[in-house]
């Protein structure tokens, strides 16, 4: 296993994960400007993409992806896994960073106009404008999500089944908001898996953890 600091500690936990977030973020962003200099690939809708609605009152569920990242990082107790966790954060971003350069992908927003004539048609609209239409595969709503639930698999089942079904429920929206492809869902899925996966066998850190070992996996 490879051995990293430990970065968070019990007295600035939640700074670190703001500190995260942010870094996680600029890679997504920078990642969108680049792939604005090259010509981002339309993929093919699915029938179940061109079945499905757009509704804008769903953003307020999509929109809840930051709100699962700081509650999952709030709620781990076990340091050993929490500095895991970090790190597996930042190597996806900054890996999926380098994918979206490489190879951008847009969704046709265009063909899914928004009416801002509701608070939800405004604030999505408004996030549209922020939120760049290209970096769509795999989706990182969904990878994100992922990637803050696996670490309550096993150590606390009931808050692990909550945050299960958010991320299902913020998957969906993803479709709902026009964001992204099926396809792009189920890449992000894949993607967090692999990489959280990859982290449990790669990653260590020198803090001991506070779960019995028999709970570590």
């Amino acid at each position: 296993m490879f051995q990293f600091p430990t970065i968070a500690h019990r007295d600035n936990q939640f700074r670190v994960a703001v500190i995260v977030g942010f870094i996680a973020m600029m890679f997504y962003g920078i990642s969108g400007r680049i792939a604005l200099m090259r010509d981002s690939i339309g993929l093919d809708m699915s029938a179940l993409d061109r079945a499905i609605p757009l509704v804008p009152s769903t953003f307020w569920i999509y929109g809840s992806v930051y709100f699962i990242f700081f509650a999952s990082c709030w709620l781990q107790k076990d340091l050993k896994v929490y500095n895991r966790f970090l790190y597996t954060y930042l190597a996806s971003y900054l890996l999926i960073a380098i994918f979206f350069c490489l190879y951008p992908t847009e969704f046709p927003r265009d063909q899914f106009p928004v009416s801002p004539t509701t608070t939800s048609g405004i604030a999505l609209s408004l996030f549209r404008q922020v939120d760049l239409p290209n970096n769509c595969f795999p989706s990182m709503h969904v990878g994100t999500c992922v990637l803050v639930t696996l670490p309550f698999f096993r150590r606390r089942p009931k808050v692990f089944w909550v945050f299960a079904l958010w991320t299902l429920a913020i998957a969906v929206t993803t479709l709902t908001t026009k964001q992204h492809y099926l396809v792009d869902v189920v890449a992000g899925f894949v993607y967090a898996f692999v990489m959280y996966g990859a982290s449990v066998l790669l990653i260590s850190t020198d803090e001991p953890s506070a779960t019995p070992p028999s709970l570590a996996y």
